[in-house]
């Protein structure tokens, strides 16, 4: 196939090519969701307490020292009495007052097995 004519399809094929490539009227736009940190740096336990509750001995080991009350109680929380005294009454299923001699034995201390004479 002979082409006479190179330049017009040469400009035909370049209009086919590039008039399919349009430059779109929209802005640009960046909203993306990406968690990726800002800034990078590195925190020390000097960095996160204060200095008078760290403690470093001779070979170099930390101790965290704290001193503080971690609840206090008071001795009347403790010792708390209630303001009303209790009173129980008992009755005897008898009628009357009962008079004892002195030096009644109510109670005799029985063993086992053997009859008071």
């Amino acid at each position: 196939m002979n082409v006479r004519h190179p330049l017009p399809v040469a400009c035909l094929l370049a209009l086919l090519l590039l008039g399919g490539c349009q430059k779109e009227s929209d802005k640009a736009t960046w909203d993306i969701d990406l968690l990726v940190p800002l800034v990078r740096t590195s925190f020390t336990l000097r960095d996160l307490v204060a200095d008078s509750l760290i403690q470093t001995d001779a070979q170099g080991q930390v101790t965290l020292v704290y001193n503080g009350a971690l609840f206090t109680v008071e001795l009347d929380t403790l010792l708390n009495a209630p303001d009303t005294s209790f009173v129980y009454r008992y009755a005897l299923p008898i009628e009357g007052p009962l008079n004892f001699p002195a030096g009644i034995s109510l109670f005799t201390k029985q063993t086992a097995g053997v009859r008071p004479e």
